[in-house]
Parts: C-alpha cells; sequence; structure tokens
C-alpha cells in the first residue's frame, strides 16, 4: 500500500473520532484534545517512520553497486580528429589515431598513414585492432602498400623535388623510383600509376615498380587501380568542381561516374568509395562501379577500404 493511502487512513480516522466525541461536556472535550493531540503525534511518528523506510529501500548501502539508468539513445559513435574506421554495414566507427591518408595492408592487420610530429611529415605504421600512436617509418606521405604486403610506396620532397620512393614495409631506407607524386600500385605489383604535372597540367602516369621514365595515360590525379588491374578510377578537377572518372587502363577517354574525388576500389571492384564536398560539408560517399547515384556514408573525407570489403577507414575533421 503506497505511503500517501496509509497516512490518509490514519488522517481519516482520528477525525472520525473527533467527530463522534464532540457531542460532551467540556471534560469530555478536555479529553478530546488529548486524545487528538496524542493522534497528531503518533500520525507524525508514523508518517517519519514510513518516509524513512521510503529513502532508505531506494538508497544503496555502503559498498553496493549502483546500476545507472539506461539512455533513452545511443551514445554518438567514438570519432576523433584523425584517422577513424567503420563498419560499412553497421555504421558503427572507432577512432584510431591522429594523422591522414590512411592505407589498410593486405592482409588487414596494419594501417599506413601520414602524421606531422614536431613540424615533420612522416608515414607511420598502426595494428588496425589497436589504434593509439603509430611507429615512425620514414619522412614522406601518402602511404600504400604492395600487392604482397612486403613494401609502401609513398610521396616524399628532396632538395625541393618531389617524387615518388618504395620502401620495406619493416622499414629501412627509401628507394627513389620517378617524380611524380600520389603513386598507387598495380594489382600484380609490377607498376605504379602516379600524379605529375607537365606544362601546368597534371596527368595520370605509369611506371614500372623498379624505376624509370614514366608513360602518360591520361589529364587526371589521384589515380587507384581496379582489382583485376583492367580500369583506373581517378579524380578530374573542371575548374574547381571535381569528378571521379574510370578509364581502361591501356588508356582511352575517361567516363565520368559521380562529382567528387579521390577514389577508391572496392576489393571485389564493384563499388567506389569517394569524397564529396556539397553544401560546406565533406563527406564519404559509395557508388556502384558501373555508375548510378552515389550513397553517403558518414560525414569525412580519403575513405580507403579494408581487404574484406566491410570496413572503411577515413579521415575525421
Amino acid at each position: 500500500m503506497p505511503t500517501y493511502r496509509i497516512a490518509r487512513i490514519i488522517f481519516d480516522t482520528a477525525a472520525q473520532a473527533g467527530r463522534h466525541i464532540n457531542g460532551g461536556g467540556s471534560r469530555l472535550k478536555r479529553e478530546n484534545m488529548s486524545r487528538l493531540l496524542i493522534g497528531g503525534i503518533l500520525v507524525a511518528v508514523v508518517i517519519g517512520v514510513l518516509v524513512w523506510l521510503n529513502v532508505s529501500d531506494d538508497s544503496p548501502e555502503d559498498g553496493e553497486a549502483v546500476t545507472p539508468t539506461s539512455p533513452t539513445s545511443a551514445p554518438p559513435a567514438p570519432t576523433g580528429p584523425g584517422v577513424n574506421v567503420i563498419d560499412v554495414a553497421a555504421g558503427s566507427s572507432v577512432y584510431l589515431s591522429p594523422g591522414s591518408e590512411p592505407a589498410w595492408s593486405p592482409d588487414g592487420s596494419q594501417l599506413a598513414f601520414t602524421s606531422e610530429e614536431e613540424g615533420q611529415t612522416g608515414v607511420y605504421v598502426i595494428e588496425a585492432a589497436a589504434g593509439s600512436g603509430g611507429t615512425f617509418l620514414t619522412p614522406g606521405s601518402g602511404p600504400v602498400w604492395s600487392p604482397d604486403g612486403s613494401q609502401l610506396a609513398f610521396t616524399s620532397e628532396e632538395e625541393g623535388e618531389t617524387g615518388v620512393y618504395v620502401i620495406d614495409a619493416a622499414g629501412g631506407s627509401g628507394t627513389f623510383v620517378t617524380l611524380g607524386s600520389g603513386p598507387v600500385w598495380s594489382s600484380d605489383g609490377s607498376e605504379l600509376a602516379f600524379t605529375a604535372e607537365e606544362e601546368g597540367q597534371l596527368g595520370i602516369y605509369v611506371v614500372d615498380a623498379a624505376g624509370g621514365t614514366g608513360t602518360f595515360l591520361t589529364p587526371g590525379s589521384e589515380p587507384v587501380w581496379s582489382p583485376d588491374g583492367s580500369q583506373l578510377a581517378f579524380t578530374v578537377d573542371d575548374a574547381g568542381d571535381a569528378g571521379v572518372y574510370v578509364i581502361d587502363a591501356a588508356g582511352s577517354t575517361g567516363t565520368f561516374l559521380s562529382p567528387g574525388s579521390g577514389p577508391v576500389w572496392s576489393p571485389d571492384g564493384t563499388q567506389l568509395a569517394f569524397t564529396v564536398d556539397e553544401g560546406g560539408e565533406t563527406g564519404v560517399y559509395v557508388i556502384d562501379a558501373a555508375g548510378g547515384t552515389g550513397t553517403f556514408v558518414i560525414l569525412g573525407s580519403g575513405p580507403v577500404w579494408s581487404p574484406d570489403g566491410s570496413q572503411l577507414a577515413f579521415i575525421q575533421q
């Protein structure tokens, strides 16, 4: 029985007694007053005890574990400035490390990325499942893994010239390949596509991974090979309007796919993830490689697929 109901019954009983007694003389009135006073004291005592019991029942004892009230909605995904990973199907994301330009190792166990420490830009490697920090590998930026995971290609500036370099994933000294930037490996690891500027125009070139002279393929930048090596996706910036294009690896006219930049192929070659800046917000989108409408994934930029295609690493500003 609730506390307020018990108190109500006690008060009603005392009142009824008063009403029945008030018909007598002065002695009865004095007795009546005494009884009312005693009844009032009893009511106060009973209410005090009931309130104390109610508070005691709701209050945890010393050392007793207290379970917090569950929130009405889930907390926001734990993202932060730097490298994040999102589960494409579930939509849940995890923050890994400060940095940018992440690239997954072929076995999915590590991420290489770019970070700046004490004014120096460098290539770092981090365990994908662990997060926090990272191991410095070499000065440079934009690392990409070779298909067998034994090497990383990256961009570095030496004596005022920007060039493509290759380094063993275990560390060591970088080896110069060619002038240019933004290298990506072919599916068999024998070639590197990269971006270079000739007479004021950005173009995509292909070079032997061991070094040599690059061969011009098409105007554009940010090339990336399809998993089967038959195509290249890339970005064309036309007076500030960036678009994602696809071209045959042998060279031809590029086919427009979607507004955006920085395309990356899914491991099975059926989709492309890319970045779109729309209405002042930068977001990660996914589109079928055959064309269609892009699907929004999450706010961020620079997506890269995990080897199994279930996750995207991206940059959160």
